[in-house]
């Protein structure tokens, strides 16, 4: 599940620019690069073809698959949040084991919501505090903990973490406590694969008032980011803003400097009936009362995917809920120099307000059907919990043609 928005103090600016020339990716500065429309190879339609599926309401019992990633040998690990365990499947959708449980003893892990595979084939788990990465053999049997990197005698929660080749990189937050609320300290660390010789890569601080309310713009520190096998680095900083901070693959940030990557854009303004949307996709377990207060206009982009080849995939806003009909969603396709290439229409089954979507390396996309649902009812408290309609939770896999 991704973080909660909270109130902060870091301030979004609304970028618009225009170009001349349209199609060509112009540089800036020394680094920095626009793009324009249309993308430079021109717009293709991949079919996806059904694989296999796991049905909810048969005999293997799912709960809230909150992260799914394929490892080595072709099988496919599907991390349950809510029954705290990974489900192994094989390349052809049988199901070959359970590994992992909840807890605190080797290979037990609490609060976990995203996997990874490492080179070596083994399964890691993300717990967020204390902040680590729990290792399994692809069998099952422990093979340790990675401790998430921060200053001596801190525990910094966990947000999230990437393998690229033989580095990892962790984005991690550190709090203390201040008059209204709390001061963060959110900061993206790379390291070796052992966790080991730490470089800090960039940082943001911002503060988290005590507050009834929060609002959809103001950030919880990093937005969105993605790491290319080779270790360059894509960070998204803005709301409405369609622009990355990139960190190219470097001994440290202090030589190899960043840049950055932009694109024409103007945010799409939200009718009324897409506001009532936007705010019916928050909820918070425990009953709490939070005032969602969402922008009049949709965010610039909803994930980023850096894929095997190097390419940066991104989904708008407008390739997410506004993509046609009998599609899963339009991805904004950039090289790894920030150039605008292609437009890519992925055809086949899924909705991106109901469902969850995983690339599965280079060949395969899984759609996780009414993960929203699952999460909202595994959360649900109150009155209305009992009254919330469970839908049967479906996991398919499909091969991108």
């Amino acid at each position: 599940m991704k973080p909660l928005q909270v109130r902060s103090k870091v301030r979004c600016v609304l970028f618009g620019v225009s170009l001349a020339v349209f199609g060509v990716a112009t540089s800036l500065s020394a680094k920095d690069v626009e793009n324009s429309e249309p993308p430079l190879h021109g717009e293709k339609t991949l079919k996806l073809e059904e694989v296999w599926r796991l049905d909810g309401d048969g005999e293997l019992l799912l709960g809230v698959i909150s992260d799914a990633v394929r490892g080595p040998d072709g099988n496919t690990y599907l991390l349950d949040s809510q029954l705290h365990e990974i489900q192994v499947i094989s390349p052809d959708g049988e199901y070959l084991r359970t590994i992992g449980r909840e807890g605190e003893g080797p290979g037990e892990f609490q609060r976990a919501w995203s996997l990874m595979v490492l080179p070596d084939g083994r399964v890691g788990v993300l717990q967020s505090r204390p902040g680590k990465i729990v290792l399994l053999e692809p069998t099952g049997e422990p093979a340790g903990d990675l401790a998430a990197p921060g200053p001596e005698g801190s525990t910094p929660t966990l947000i999230d973490a990437h393998v690229a080749g033989n580095q990892m990189f962790w984005r991690t937050s550190t709090s203390q406590r201040i008059d209204n609320g709390f001061q963060v300290r959110q900061v993206i660390t790379r390291t070796r694969l052992d966790g080991t010789d730490p470089v800090e890569i960039t940082a943001t601080e911002f503060e988290r008032e005590f507050s009834s309310e929060i609002r959809e713009v103001t950030g919880n520190g990093f937005r969105r980011w993605a790491v290319t096998a080779d270790g360059a680095l894509f960070l998204q900083h803005g709301f409405h803003e369609y622009e990355f901070e990139v960190f190219p693959p470097g001994e440290s940030p202090e030589s190899s400097g960043s840049w950055r990557v932009r694109m024409n854009h103007r945010p799409h303004e939200r009718t009324e009936a897409e506001l009532e949307a936007a705010r019916s996709k928050f909820f918070i377990s425990g009953g709490v009362q939070i005032e969602y207060i969402v922008s009049p206009t949709d965010p610039a982009t909803v994930r980023l995917d850096a894929r095997e080849d190097g390419r940066l995939w991104v989904l708008t806003s407008d390739g997410a809920y506004r993509n046609p009909a009998g599609t899963v969603g339009v991805w904004d396709v950039f090289e790894a120099d920030g150039r605008f290439v292609e437009r890519v229409t992925l055809r086949g089954n899924g909705d991106y307000d109901s469902d969850g979507f995983e690339f599965l390396g280079t060949e395969h996309f899984l759609v996780v059907e009414e993960q929203s649902s699952a999460t909202r009812a595994s959360m649900g408290s109150g009155e209305d919990a009992e009254d919330e309609e469970v839908v049967p939770l479906s996991v398919v896999c499909y091969r991108i043609r």
